[in-house]
């Protein structure tokens, strides 16, 4: 019993390590048009951008799913050490984060481009230094 303990617990482990997901990192449960639910990895979320009552999620996968929901919603059940606000319709996953153009004041995440607005540039900055 012991070594199958062991085992799985290593199992588990090998799975955080290949997913990147700790503890407090859960997945989100995101309903489809076809009434599907399907479960996406923080660690695979992009961008999510603000779409007046609804969200679209931009995933790794080249995927968005639009959510009803408003971003101030999601932003709170998103751990503030891997998401951050950007702009007043953009939320980004800093694990992902390329670079910041100061010139053009813009986000490259995973490949994608992305505005900021002054109000959050201030934040933006101390995020990346810590």
């Amino acid at each position: 019993q012991l070594r199958q303990a062991i085992e799985v617990a290593l199992s588990r482990r090998k799975l955080l390590l290949e997913t990147g997901l700790g503890p407090e990192q859960k997945p989100i449960l995101l309903k489809r048009r076809d009434g599907q639910i399907e479960r996406v990895h923080q660690n695979t979320i992009i961008a999510i951008e603000a779409y007046g009552n609804y969200c679209h999620f931009y995933l790794t996968n080249d995927r968005r799913l639009t959510q009803r929901m408003k971003l101030k919603e999601y932003k709170q059940s998103l751990p503030a050490r891997n998401f951050i606000q950007i702009h007043r319709r953009w939320v980004v996953n800093l694990a992902l984060f390329e670079r910041i153009d100061k010139q053009t004041q813009e986000v490259t995440v995973a490949g994608m481009t992305f505005p900021t607005g002054t109000k959050f540039n201030p934040e933006l900055l101390k995020s990346l230094y810590k």
